[in-house]
């Protein structure tokens, strides 16, 4: 015999490929990374952007497909990859509400949980005035909030100026206006708070807000002419009574022989009294004399009578410091006969 020969062969058993990625449908946060392995495997590997390896990244949103074939089969999954954005809320600007309104304000995203600040959760909320916020709850990964201020606003009260006025050459006067927090516009379209007025003319301004508007206009005249005055020349203060000195000039200072400056002077007692008036115009000065009027009248008809039909009576006032008299009919006797019955009345001077 010339020998003998052997030889061994290995026979490995192989399955099919078996590939899984994941669910038909993912869902990533913009800015995420989703990362895919294969397990180890004999067989080819094949993406669908012709990608061999066994780890894949994906950040963006579409269909993913991988293939890993061998001499037994081919094996084949799909997934789809959805972005989601982070919520996102905006309430719009402050707003301001006039009495008795209200608005709605709406959070406007869509597949969101609300919360808003009185706990109430629905998309929209019913407000009149106050700090309003929306926000979504802790449990979602992505938290989106948003705030906005609703103010009340009051109807603008009317704006007056007053009666028009002189000015003294030289002289100049402040118009105020009168409602804090609106919107001003003068005649000149100046839109401050007040306008100094130093030459004659028409002066106009208006103040609004969103809910209401009031003007009013003044005339402004130049008047060179000092102030006068004119007090009466004298008269009688009865004991007891006093009488009020009034000016009645506008837009000057006072000055009492009292040293008091305001543009009335109660008056007690008799005496000479002087006021004086100045502006830039000049100067005024009167005097009035009071003189002593003595007491007051005093006159009592008695008690209330009653007169049967065909009888008189006859009134006899019991009186003092009683210079005049006059009754009801004009007559102006001291006495006064009652024929008929009916109210008498009496009236002393």
């Amino acid at each position: 015999m010339c020998g003998s020969l052997s030889d061994e062969i290995e026979i490995t058993p192989l399955e099919p490929p078996v590939v899984e990625i994941g669910p038909d449908t993912m869902t990533i946060c913009n800015g995420s990374v989703i990362h895919l392995e294969i397990e180890p495997q004999s067989g080819d590997i094949l993406w669908q952007d012709g990608t061999t390896t066994t780890d894949y990244l994906i950040d963006e949103p579409g269909l993913y497909s991988v293939t890993v074939a061998n001499t037994c089969g081919i094996a084949t999954d799909t997934i789809e990859v959805i972005v989601d954005f982070p919520p996102f809320v905006s309430l719009g600007p402050d707003t301001i509400l006039c009495p008795g309104e209200s608005i709605t304000l709406y959070a406007e995203t869509q597949n969101a949980f609300y919360s808003w600040q009185d706990n109430s959760t629905a998309d929209s909320l019913v407000v009149s005035s106050g700090e309003r916020i929306v926000s979504l709850p802790p449990m979602i990964v992505e938290i989106a909030e948003d705030t906005v201020v609703i103010m009340a606003t009051a109807t603008l009260t009317p704006l007056a100026f007053g009666p028009d006025v002189n000015i003294c050459p030289g002289e100049q006067i402040i118009l105020y206006a009168t409602n804090p927090n609106a919107n001003y516009l003068w005649q000149d379209a100046s839109t401050l708070d007040s306008f100094i007025v130093t030459n004659p003319g028409t002066y106009t301004l208006i103040e609004y807000n969103i809910c209401s508007m009031t003007t009013d206009t003044m005339i402004v005249i130049i008047n060179g002419d000092p102030p006068q005055i004119d007090l009466p020349s004298a008269f009688a203060l009865c004991q007891g009574d006093t009488i009020i000195l009034d000016a009645a000039i506008n837009g000057v200072n006072y000055l009492w022989s009292d040293n008091s400056q305001n543009q009335q002077l109660i008056v007690h007692t008799p005496g000479t009294y002087s006021l004086t008036v100045s502006n830039a115009c000049g100067t005024d000065v009167d005097t009035t004399i009071i003189t002593d009027g003595g007491p007051s009248p005093a006159v009592d008809l008695g008690t209330d009578i009653q007169l049967c039909p065909g009888d008189n009576v006859l009134l006899s006032p019991v009186f003092s410091n009683v210079d005049t008299w006059l009754w009801q009919d004009g007559s102006t006797a001291a006495t006064y006969t009652v024929s008929r019955c009916r109210s008498c009345k009496c009236r002393c001077q």
